[in-house]
């Protein structure tokens, strides 16, 4: 008796693990927590044919002004389906442009694969200290991407004008 009340136990426990309803989480997740005009956006322009949205890291999402139109862009961490490489997807509010960065594609010294990161936030607009390899500062149009390898490398993601390009911060 006991045992039988222990293997139902058991089987019980992995019904309510949340690997048992991961595809129900995850929709949950997007439902509840990404912004239904960047849900919409996937959805026009088939992005889930090559991409799904990654959950990794916390914030799932950011929000920020990255080109500097004084609208409420995001960033979310997406994986590429055919390479399993992360990278970040930014979409601009509004005209709904993508830009892949990573995710099978190189970008900058972060390479075609972010699976390094371990943190990002918003950097508000403004100065911006000389990095690792002592070049010139960029000029922000808006605000950043900070992205960083915790105790490793750091670098900054901004909008240039007419693409997203990458600043070494530290090594």
């Amino acid at each position: 008796m006991i045992i039988r009340l222990f293997v139902f136990l058991i089987f019980l426990g992995f019904l309510t693990s949340p690997s048992a309803y991961s595809k129900d989480y995850h929709d949950f997740l997007i439902k509840r927590n990404i912004p239904y005009w960047v849900q919409k956006t996937f959805s026009e322009k088939r992005i889930f044919k090559n991409y799904n949205y990654h959950f990794r890291l916390n914030p799932m999402y950011l929000r920020g002004d990255f080109n500097g139109d004084d609208a409420p862009d995001i960033a979310i961490m997406v994986k590429e389906k055919l390479s399993n490489k992360l990278g970040i997807m930014v979409i601009h509010f509004g005209s709904n442009d993508t830009f892949i960065l990573g995710a099978g594609k190189e970008f900058g010294n972060g390479g075609n694969d972010f699976k390094w990161m371990t943190n990002w936030r918003v950097m508000r607009s403004g100065k911006v200290d000389t990095g690792a390899d002592e070049t010139p500062p960029p000029s922000l149009k808006g605000e950043a991407l900070f992205v960083e390898k915790a105790e490793s490398a750091s670098a900054i993601i901004y909008w240039d004008g007419e693409e997203y390009d990458w600043y070494q911060q530290g090594d």
